[in-house]
């Protein structure tokens, strides 16, 4: 059985609860618009959270002029930018995030605090066993959590279906990482696969996995992913060419503990409204929910 679809002409036939006097609709509109300012309102309480999360980072590793990374400019000396389509990727200039990465001490290459795992296994060997799956759309690129789904090995016919991932290794998108599906493998998907499309990082002793999640969220660092990245429609990073160059600091383990907890403590605040506005909706559509079986009982 295949997906399954609402026709055309089969969308007037659904039926809906409309309460029956202009006063009523009126009080849930002005219920549902109030609810959906305050909703608006925690988001960007959120986003804000974690927008300062991202900046703490950076100060804590004296980066001394993050403020910088927003005005990076790509373009060279065009008489029309906009006759030149082309021009993020043939004249590109980094030379602010060059020089700050340059001016510290801390960075390295990414092959220095991580290895680069690729063992895979073909889960159609068992085609009635189930696994977890992780591709790349099933990372939240704001939590970077991961969302698998669960498959049986006859349905893992794609070739990309093959790469494990133990717990506590870090995803890394390969395919337009600038979007930071970044994750860490919790626990129960130990052992579980997730798409080639990924780097699949272990760090190595002296480097924390939380830390370097982070780091590779940065916004430092995602400038250094989006210029090794392919100039293409859909760019991607070589994982075995260009990722293990990538630059990431690396301060003292007991300076990495000290940054994550305080990094996290924002987190913590953010999740906190995050978990708020899940609950504002829960409320919205119970409140929806009493309102139609009412109506219904009344009819």
């Amino acid at each position: 059985m295949g997906r399954g679809v609402l026709t055309y002409d089969r969308i007037g036939d659904l039926l809906i609860g409309v309460p029956p006097s202009k006063e009523e609709q009126n009080e849930i509109l002005k219920k549902t618009e109030t609810s959906k300012l305050e909703t608006t309102k925690l988001e960007k309480e959120v986003l804000k959270l974690l927008s300062d999360a991202q900046m703490l980072f950076l100060n804590m590793i004296d980066i001394s002029a993050p403020h910088g990374l927003d005005r990076i400019s790509y373009y060279g000396n065009y008489v029309n930018r906009l006759n030149r389509l082309d021009f993020d990727y043939n004249n590109p200039r980094y030379h602010i995030v060059d020089e700050i990465i340059a001016n510290s001490h801390l960075f390295v290459d990414l092959s220095e605090v991580a290895d680069l795992l690729q063992d895979s296994k073909n889960p159609t060997m068992n085609p009635k066993a189930y696994f977890s799956y992780v591709d790349i759309g099933n990372v939240d690129t704001i939590w970077g959590r991961l969302n698998p789904v669960t498959l049986t090995g006859k349905d893992a016919k794609s070739s990309r279906m093959r790469r494990i991932m133990y717990a506590g290794t870090i995803l890394v998108s390969t395919t337009r990482p600038t979007r930071n599906a970044i994750g860490i493998v919790p626990a129960e998907l130990d052992g579980h696969i997730c798409s080639t499309g990924f780097a699949v990082l272990k760090c190595k002793k002296g480097m924390d996995n939380r830390f370097l999640f982070h780091a590779l969220r940065s916004r430092l660092v995602n400038w250094e992913l989006e210029k090794n990245c392919s100039g293409s429609g859909y760019p991607a990073i070589n994982q075995e060419v260009d990722l293990p160059h990538i630059k990431v600091p690396k301060p003292l383990i007991d300076k990495q503990l000290g940054i994550v907890k305080e990094i996290e403590k924002l987190w913590s605040l953010a999740e906190l409204k995050q978990q708020e506005i899940i609950q504002r909706e829960i409320r919205l559509t119970d409140y929806f929910d009493n309102l139609l079986l009412h109506q219904r009982q009344k009819n």
